[in-house]
């Protein structure tokens, strides 16, 4: 039997959140003992952020936000409760990032991307997305 959660227990909310944390933590290649040191706890306090087992304050979380450089909205697209259209969108978006992040070439990219200008990350996109639909209606 699962533990109870009493009113001042984590919620699917704050799993949907810490899920959202260590995929962008693992993006950055920050550890949790690095993030740990970073936000003033212990690395076991980030696994537990990580896991929802804890909720994390509204102070702590700016600090999150800040060495992720994330907003706290975009910590909760998505998250359960919420019934807004553009939680679809942030779902898909949570999906597509899931298979970026597992993807072998990811750590290759990520470092390249981001010295990119503007106007070859657009034409790299529109490329991706030709190649993409083309294999798509090939198969």
């Amino acid at each position: 039997m699962p533990p109870a959660r009493g009113p001042k227990g984590a919620r699917p909310v704050d799993e949907h959140v810490g899920a959202r944390i260590r995929f962008r933590r693992n993006l950055l290649r920050i550890s949790q003992t690095e993030m740990a040191n970073r936000i003033g706890v212990t690395f076991q306090q980030v696994q537990k952020y990580e896991k929802g087992v804890n909720r994390i304050g509204s102070s702590r979380l700016i600090q999150i936000c800040d060495v992720l450089q994330v907003t706290p909205a975009w910590l909760f697209e998505g998250a359960p409760g919420s019934q807004s259209k553009a939680i679809a969108g942030a779902c898909q978006m949570d999906a597509a990032f899931a298979a970026f992040q597992a993807d072998d070439v990811t750590p290759q990219l990520v470092p390249v991307w981001g010295r990119l200008p503007v106007r070859i990350k657009r034409l790299m996109v529109a490329l991706m997305t030709a190649v993409a639909d083309e294999r798509t209606e090939h198969e």
